[in-house]
């Protein structure tokens, strides 16, 4: 039996009703095979249906169509369901076509128009690129894997399903993602699952004198053999090893292929989407700039604001320690003790080779540094901060990135560093501090320190590799171009909506039913036979 359920509200059950039909016929359900260089998704579905103009539809049909005696509004559609033995067949919606008048029989019918509510595939991707897709955690029947790894990818806007807190990817995270599959049997080896993926690709180097003063000398550790002299500067030497920034990531194509789908409510089911062979191939996410390693963001704005003001936690020669904290977006911002010192642990590497990003920190302190004498007054010693990089908080000194100036009898000595003026460009995980010193290069008699200041206005942020995608490719262009490199064809699915097959068109057409129609041929009218080369003579 076949049932017509219409709404005059989609999704609310209270003004649904189920229409008064004649006996239909059976449906016949004719799909549609989608072009292999199209990924468009129109209406698989359509049907006509007679209805009677009863009290129980004329009900209907006077409130949703403004039927009023023989003229009605054409545009208006409602929200219906064709139910096939109680169960759901097919959704979309109904347009009331035509009203059929019969005097004789003082009969009026009215002709709707069901068409199948299937979305057009295109169109909803829109204009979408790949470096705007946001990878969430998903799962559909007939995926080989539950996608689990959404914040592996990096620090993306807080969705659901998405990353939860700032990632920074490490060495092993690096090491791990080479072995994937086919490296190792299982197709979810590696780092995220193996969808993940960091080849060991030169992208280049910068020449800016940043770490030595001769020509042809590059910034950063090449990705080439041979010594680790100036010139060369081999990464195979610990001198020139590589940031895990370094490394730009390649995305595996089902996994973006997959979440395309899901951001627009589909599915799939393909035997060649889901073979060894594709799960295979990656694709890259190297950037829209040109850059050395990764483009890591930029934070602009307070990344951290300290400040001290009691008096004896800070003193002359100490690392600077502020307990007043306002701001810590970052959360790379450590009080930690008096007697060590505050810090602050680099995110990123802040190189313009590095996707041009950058530093901007402010420090100040008010000093007096005396030294006694045992036959006259005491000795101002000019005190100043300077900016550091240390081994470990509390620690040896390995870089000075900024020195304040001179400051004595509790005047101001202030630092104002920007990284883009150059010198030591930090790199991930370095530890930098303030130090409180004085020229006198030992221990002061008289030392004060008040009223300690430190902030941070810009730096390197997070990372997420999928941002890092083709802007200018469509997201819809990447569907047609997996379709067309492979003669893929996609189905509609006639058992589960919004649902496509896809599969190779020669595979495709090779999977069908061969049906014996001879027996309708017609034998009993005379088959005539002529040489072909009468034709060609008579042409």
């Amino acid at each position: 039996m076949i049932q017509l359920k219409v709404y005059k509200t989609k999704g609310d059950n209270s003004t649904a009703l189920f229409l008064d039909l004649y006996d239909t016929e059976p449906i016949k359900l004719t799909l549609s095979i989608e072009d292999i260089t199209q990924a468009d998704a129109t209406s698989i579905f359509s049907k006509t249906f007679r209805v009677p103009a009863t009290r129980h539809n004329n009900d209907f049909f006077e409130n949703a169509y403004e039927v009023d005696g023989i003229d009605f509004d054409v545009t208006l559609k409602n929200y219906a369901e064709i139910l096939v033995d109680g169960a759901e067949f097919r959704e979309g919606h109904v347009r009331l076509q035509r009203i059929f008048r019969n005097q004789d029989l003082d009969r009026i019918d009215y002709e709707l128009l069901f068409l199948g509510e299937t979305r057009d595939f295109s169109s909803t991707i829109a204009e979408k690129t790949l470096c705007e897709l946001t990878m969430t955690d998903f799962n559909w029947a007939g995926l080989p894997q539950n996608y689990t790894n959404a914040s592996d990818f990096g620090s993306a806007p807080l969705v659901p399903g998405g990353p939860t807190s700032n990632t920074q990817f490490t060495y092993a995270d690096i090491t791990s993602s080479w072995q994937a599959y086919p490296e190792s049997a299982s197709i979810t080896a590696g780092y995220a699952d193996g969808d993940l993926l960091f080849p060991l690709i030169d992208h280049g180097n910068t020449y800016t004198g940043a770490q030595s003063t001769t020509d042809g000398d590059p910034d950063q550790g090449r990705i080439a053999l041979g010594p680790a002299t100036v010139g060369s500067r081999s990464f195979t030497h610990a001198a020139n090893s590589l940031a895990t920034t370094r490394l730009k990531p390649m995305i595996r194509a089902k996994r973006v292929l997959d979440q395309i789908f899901q951001d627009v409510g589909y599915t799939y089911s393909s035997n060649f989407l889901n073979s060894d062979l594709f799960y295979q191939m990656y694709i890259s996410a190297f950037g829209n700039n040109e850059s050395v390693g990764m483009e890591i963001g930029q934070i602009t704005g307070t990344n951290f604001s300290s400040s001290e003001t009691t008096p004896g936690f800070n003193s002359i020669p100490a690392y600077m320690y502020n307990s007043n904290v306002t701001a810590n977006t970052s959360g790379n911002y450590t009080v930690n003790a008096p007697v060590i010192g505050s810090y602050f642990t680099c995110p990123a590497g802040a190189s313009t080779g590095l996707g041009g990003n950058f530093y901007v920190m402010s420090a100040s302190a008010e000093m007096n540094g005396e030294i006694e004498n045992s036959n006259g007054p005491n000795t101002t010693i000019p005190c100043f901060i300077k900016l550091v990089v240390v081994n470990q908080p509390g620690g040896n000194i390995l870089q000075t990135l900024a020195t304040g100036n001179f400051a004595g009898s509790m005047s101001t000595s202030t630092i104002n560093w920007d990284s883009r003026n150059g010198g030591y460009q930090p790199l991930a995980g370095d530890i930098i501090q303030v130090f409180c010193d004085s020229s006198a290069g030992q221990a002061l008699d008289i030392d004060e320190v008040d009223n300690t200041f430190w902030n941070c206005t810009a730096a390197p942020g997070s990372y997420y590799a999928p941002a890092d995608l083709d802007c200018e490719h469509k997201q819809i262009d990447y569907v047609k171009d997996i379709l067309t490199m492979f003669r893929l064809v996609m189905q509609p699915d006639n058992k589960r909506p919004n649902n496509f097959i896809i599969e190779p068109w020669q595979e495709f057409i090779g999977s069908g039913v061969t049906y014996d129609w001879s027996h309708k041929l017609v034998e009993d009218m005379d088959s005539v036979l002529e040489p072909l080369f009468i034709h060609s003579r008579l042409r």
